[in-house]
């Protein structure tokens, strides 16, 4: 996968004026993070992460959340998927950020040279593509780490009934967190969660568990007391919490702009092809046949395999008998059997927040002649919420908006 340079960013914004966010940005943001977070989790980290990071021109593939290797069902695949979401928004975030700065150069340049060299000069417009990103590159990877080791953990508690807090013992670790090399506490206290690793940018501890039990552990409140100001620091700045349990990367004050959802940002925003511009032509045509409700329910019990489906990514997306039930009385069985290629194939993905009760979801959009399907998941508990046609004259103003996470067009 190509870096995307700055030079690359300053054409896309001078190009396109106006636009709340930057498309190209939010995609390769998000892909670098997805692929830290996964290795991180997967163990697989290079001897030198930066060079790593800014080698990805090289061509080397990028992991996704389905090539984690976790178990379908199990609550630390539910952890790493949640987490997958949280750096979408996360990268919604920077984007928007990185957009409303581009702009303010944008309107006060009379050329794209002017607009260039202006841009260029912004320390921090520099600073988001390389420096920031490879620091939360970084992060990224730890807490896969830690979080697959949480979980790890948890289910050999019996057999490892300590856990002991180490750091890397080298000259690279801060006091702070040497102060707390070879405390052992009780496996899974939940008290110690406000000291569970990382904790802090560049953080390189873990917990090792261990099968001896001491005479008595550790007191958790001494250790965090023995961290002096550094705690207030911690919880400052958001990393008194154990990400494995909380369910994310980067919490609500490391985001970029506090409200990802304030503004709509559309086809435009996000680089799309206006639908009125599809090849219809170039489209499947839709071959529905009359189902009947018997028929639907035959259909789930073969398809739907432990009440699961999977999509092009290889999340884990729970379809249950009673959503299914409640579609069935509106009259859907028709559309049923082109879920699972809606999933696996979708021309697009889309990011959104629920206007009517607020919940974020992923919209699967699969474009047929003169008909598009689409499929919604509600992401809270990773479920599928819905199927129906779309009303082709409302779709680029009522249906394709939010952050499109993933195109085929």
């Amino acid at each position: 996968m190509p870096v995307l340079t700055l030079d690359d960013l300053l054409k896309q914004a001078w190009e396109n004026p106006g636009t709340l966010f930057n498309w190209h940005f939010f995609d390769y943001t998000r892909r670098v993070l997805t692929d830290a977070l996964v290795r991180g989790w997967k163990y697989q980290r290079p001897n030198n992460l930066a060079g790593n990071f800014l080698n990805l021109a090289g061509g080397e593939y990028l992991l996704e959340i389905g090539d984690i290797g976790i178990e379908y069902g199990s609550e630390d695949r539910l952890t790493a998927q949640m987490m997958e979401l949280n750096l979408f928004k996360f990268s919604a975030s920077k984007s928007l950020a990185m957009a409303n700065k581009l702009n303010g150069h944008l309107k006060d340049s009379a050329s794209f040279a002017e607009f260039s060299k202006k841009a260029t000069a912004d320390k921090e417009i520099a600073a988001f593509n390389l420096h920031y990103l490879e620091t939360e590159y970084n992060f990224a990877w730890s807490v896969g780490q830690n979080a697959a080791n949480y979980h790890r953990m948890m289910g050999i508690k019996d057999v490892y009934p300590s856990w002991i807090y180490r750091t890397q013992a080298d000259t690279r670790v801060r006091e702070s967190h040497r102060v707390l090399e070879g405390r052992t506490f009780k496996a899974g206290d939940p008290a110690i969660d406000v000291i569970y690793p990382p904790n802090g940018w560049g953080c390189r501890c873990y917990i090792e568990p261990s099968t001896i039990t001491p005479d008595s552990y550790d007191d958790p409140d001494k250790a965090i007391g023995s961290l002096g100001k550094e705690y207030e620091n911690m919880q400052k700045h958001g990393f008194d919490i154990n990400r494995a349990k909380a369910n994310v990367v980067f919490d609500a004050n490391k985001m970029y702009v506090n409200n990802v959802f304030g503004q709509k940002t559309g086809i435009k925003d996000n680089a799309a092809t206006p639908y009125e511009k599809m090849e219809q032509d170039a489209m499947p045509v839709l071959e529905a046949k009359e189902r009947t409700a018997e028929w639907a329910k035959e259909w789930h019990s073969v398809h739907v395999k432990d009440g699961f489906l999977k999509d092009y990514a290889g999340r884990e997306l729970i379809f249950n008998k009673a959503t299914l039930e409640s579609h069935l009385k509106e009259n859907r069985p028709s559309l049923i059997e082109f879920i699972p290629e809606i999933l696996s194939k979708p021309d697009e993905v889309w990011f959104f927040k629920d206007n009517q009760n607020g919940k974020l979801k992923l919209r699967y959009i699969s474009y047929y002649k003169d008909k598009p399907l689409n499929v919604v998941i509600e992401l809270d508990k990773m479920k599928l919420n819905s199927w129906y046609d779309i009303d082709t004259n409302k779709i680029d103003t009522n249906v394709r908006n939010g952050f499109l996470i993933k195109k085929n067009l």
